[in-house]
């Protein structure tokens, strides 16, 4: 038995329309649909420049650290540089002490 005011048929999702709705306007789905987009593009050309920043930080790191490098190569190379001095002078310095 039907009561007045109650609808037939099945009951409704909660989101869905009734049929006593007015169907959307022509552009307004078209903007239901922009809003979403519009904010997952804001929010990807923010990602992209925190990942272009951060991109630019490790090329700035790298640049610091190959520097560091190359500086340590060549205090490496006067050091064996003088070692190798040492070592030739010991050697000399020896040789004169056994010779009398």
């Amino acid at each position: 038995m039907k009561t007045k005011g109650q609808p037939s048929g099945p009951p409704r999702p909660e989101g869905e329309k009734h049929r006593h709705e007015k169907p959307p306007q022509p552009g307004e789905k078209r903007e239901q649909h922009q809003q979403p987009n519009e904010r997952a593009i804001q929010d990807l050309k923010k990602a992209l420049e925190n990942e272009k920043r951060e991109g630019e930080m490790l090329l700035q790191e790298m640049a610091a650290i190959s520097k560091s490098f190359e500086e340590l190569q060549e205090q490496n190379s006067r050091l064996l540089q003088q070692l190798s001095e040492k070592d030739d002078s010991s050697t000399k310095l020896l040789s004169e002490v056994r010779t009398p």
